[in-house]
Parts: C-alpha cells; sequence; structure tokens
C-alpha cells in the first residue's frame, strides 16, 4: 500500500544497510572487472589516442591518426575535437589504471542513473540508495552495459548527464548544460531538444545550444585545423563510423540496409521513418509532459533518438536501465503485464545479434534471425506504437467527458 511522504522520509535505516549500495556497487566493479580483465578497452585507447593527438598537434581525422589498437584493425576517431580535448587530461595516466578508473567510473554514472530516476519515481523512498544498488547491480548484466565495459564507451556517462539534467525537478545549473555538454562529446543527445520543446522549456533548449556551440567554438580556438576538418568534412562522412548492416548496428537504417536495397532506397525508407518518428515522438512528449509523466516523456525521446540515429550500436542502448525502471514501476502492481518487463529484460540480457553470421553476412539473414537480430529495434518500435495507441485511447475516452490522466507516483509499495 502507498505511504504518506513524510512518514516515509521519518524512516529510520540501520548503519548496515546505509552501507548496502556501495557494497552492490563493489561486487558489480568486481564482477565486470573479472570478466572483462584481459579486454583491450578498443574504444578507450582511442579516445586516449585523440586525447594524445590534440597535445602533440596531430591531425585527429586524417588516415595516419595514431589509433593501432592491439587484436583488431586501426580505428578511426569519430568525435568532435572538443571530446578529445576532454580525453587528454586522461594520457597521463597509465594505460591499466585508466582501465580501472574508467570501468569503476561507469558503474558509478550508472549507479547515480539509477538513483535520480527512482528518486522521481519513488519520492519520500527511505531506502532508494539500496534500491538504486540493488537496481545497478542488475543493470550490470544488460548487454549494452556489458559492451560498454568491453570496449570501454562513453555512453554511461551521457546518459547520466542528460538524465541529471532533465530528470530532477530543480537543478544548481542552468538546465540545458548537462545535455549540451554531452551533446559536446558525442552529438546524438541533441535529439534531447525535443523534449525541452515539448516541455516549452525555451530557456533549458537555449542553455543546451549555446553550450554545444561554446564548446564547438572553443575547440576551433584551441585547434582550429582539426575543427575545420571535423565540421566541413568528417562530420558528413558516415563511412568513417562504420557499416551501417553491421549486426550490431541497432537502428532503423540498420534494418533497412540489411534488407540489401538500393542506396537511394535504403536512404529514402531512413528518411521517411525517421520523420515518422520524430513526429509520433515530439506528440507523444507533449501529451506526456501535459499530464505530468515527465520521465516518460524523456524516455520516448531517448527512444527516438536510438531509432532515427544512422548507427545506434548495442552499446548506445544504455537508455534501457531507466526505462526498465520506469516499466517495472508500471508493471508492478498487474502481474497481467509483467511479460512486458520480462521481454525487454530477456532482449536486452541476450544480445542475440551478437551470436548470428556477422561480417557482411547480415544481408542474408533468414526471416528468423532477422526477427532476433533486429530485436532492440523492434521493441523500441513496439513502444512507440503501444504508446501512440494508448495514448489516442485516452483521448478519445477524454473527449468523451471522461478525464484521463497518468498520475505522477507519490510514494513507494510497500516493503
Amino acid at each position: 500500500m502507498p505511504c504518506d511522504p513524510p512518514i516515509c522520509q521519518g524512516i529510520s535505516v540501520p548503519p548496515i544497510r546505509r552501507s548496502l549500495p556501495f557494497w552492490y556497487l563493489l561486487i558489480a566493479f568486481i564482477l565486470v572487472s573479472a570478466r572483462y580483465w584481459h579486454a583491450y578497452l578498443g574504444d578507450l585507447q582511442v579516445y586516449l589516442a585523440g586525447g594524445r593527438a590534440i597535445l602533440t598537434g596531430l591531425p585527429l581525422y586524417g588516415p595516419d591518426f595514431p589509433a593501432s589498437v592491439p587484436g583488431t584493425s586501426k580505428m578511426p576517431f569519430t568525435y568532435p575535437p572538443f571530446a578529445a580535448m576532454l580525453f587528454a587530461i586522461l594520457t597521463p595516466i597509465p594505460q591499466p589504471l585508466v582501465n580501472v578508473l574508467f570501468t569503476a567510473g561507469s558503474i558509478g554514472a550508472l549507479f547515480v542513473v539509477c538513483r535520480v530516476v527512482l528518486v522521481r519515481l519513488l519520492p519520500g523512498f527511505a531506502n532508494v540508495g539500496l534500491l538504486a544498488g540493488a537496481a545497478t547491480l542488475a543493470a550490470c548484466a544488460l548487454e549494452p552495459m556489458q559492451a560498454n565495459f568491453y570496449w570501454g564507451q562513453i555512453n554511461i556517462f551521457l546518459l547520466a548527464l542528460v538524465i541529471l539534467d532533465c530528470v530532477p525537478k530543480r537543478t544548481r545549473w542552468p538546465r540545458g548544460v548537462l545535455v549540451g555538454l554531452a551533446a559536446a562529446i558525442k552529438l546524438t543527445p541533441l535529439v534531447f531538444l525535443l523534449y525541452f520543446a515539448a516541455k516549452r522549456d525555451w530557456r533549458a533548449a537555449g542553455t543546451t545550444l549555446a553550450t554545444f556551440t561554446g564548446t564547438a567554438v572553443l575547440g576551433y580556438l584551441l585547434s582550429p585545423a582539426n575543427s575545420a576538418s571535423y565540421w566541413l568534412h568528417t562530420l558528413f562522412n558516415a563511412n568513417r563510423i562504420g557499416r551501417p548492416a553491421n549486426g550490431t548496428n541497432q537502428s532503423l537504417k540498420a534494418v533497412i540496409a540489411r534488407m540489401d536495397l538500393s542506396p537511394a532506397l535504403t536512404t529514402t525508407m531512413w528518411v521517411m521513418a525517421t520523420v515518422v518518428v520524430l513526429a509520433l515522438t515530439l506528440l507523444l512528449a507533449i501529451r506526456y509532459r501535459r499530464q505530468k509523466a515527465d520521465l516518460t516523456a524523456l524516455i520516448v525521446v531517448a527512444n527516438a533518438g536510438l531509432l532515427v540515429s544512422p548507427v545506434s550500436w548495442a552499446h548506445h542502448w544504455v537508455w534501457i536501465a531507466p526505462a526498465l525502471l520506469v516499466l517495472i514501476h508500471h508493471v508492478r502492481t498487474r502481474p497481467l503485464l509483467w511479460p512486458l518487463a520480462a521481454l525487454p529484460i530477456v532482449t536486452f540480457m541476450t544480445g542475440i545479434h551478437n551470436v548470428l553470421p556477422l561480417e557482411g553476412m547480415e544481408v542474408h539473414w533468414t526471416t528468423g534471425q532477422r526477427l532476433l537480430g533486429n530485436g532492440y529495434v523492434w521493441l523500441a518500435l513496439g513502444l512507440l506504437i503501444v504508446l501512440v495507441l494508448t495514448t489516442a485511447r485516452q483521448a478519445m475516452t477524454a473527449a468523451g467527458g471522461t478525464p484521463v490522466r497518468i498520475p505522477e507516483p507519490r510514494c513507494s509499495p510497500a516493503r
């Protein structure tokens, strides 16, 4: 049964339980480190190579970029120059220590994400830190998180920046700064301008753009040649990122590319799908904002960003962690709906695309392999369709005279 928030806040937590979140995170770090102690964290090495290139004045985007990684082919630097400047901070630290710090930082950032989301879902719940620690430990088992740990990817940090900027009801910084900073490192967080537009929070949208533009200007002032190369040429070279049809690319464009159509038809279908998805997403976000369901609106926008991006590698799908928290919260008292939570949990824990034929064989996938191998995309599209139909039904009900509103959760269930 729900309880009154002041009563919840008054419940004392034994000292040993207060320390449990730390032990959850330590267990997560030990398990992740034990599994990936031998991993070379290839993307992290590319980040560090970018930092060294900035410090030594080498070109970031030329054919001789120093990104030879043990055990794999030479990989390019695909981020803006400002990102390389941030990575330069890590270059004096020995590589083994950087690996440890980066992995620990990723787990810590995931804990921050879980805690901020749970505070919004369960206002007044006394043991939110304990619950966030358990959620973090569980989320580490999801394939997108595992891929981030293996490659040394930065996506969990970017997720934390966006969550910290958008989810709390109040922030100590101008809202939009952290989203702008995340976009300065990797462009895709710019999609959250849709979220601010849905809220009519034009100040936050302006702050996002100002922060993003400011970092681009700073990058140009400190590294003009690299900045000109990136913003005028590299940004438009999609081939640098990888094959669109790659099986680990879980986006609408990837699904279409795996149909092995002509390039012109592939692009046309992708653009049309992108317009439809973004339009529906904006309408949904506006409606959820009116219903005071801001967190759901944010998840919907993140879902759209992953779908419409030309490349959404499996390790980009870290938004599954907050999405599952929201989903589980809404179905926890409805056993008939539990399969709705079970399906994405199983899908995102298994990452079946990893065991299907890759390396150019994706266009020859069977129907069953396409169904399984595009699993992240099907679930994201399914979420969009279900929410569109649900809100349409609510709108018709409201038009008939019965007001409809998604209530904000006020407190936790009985423990």
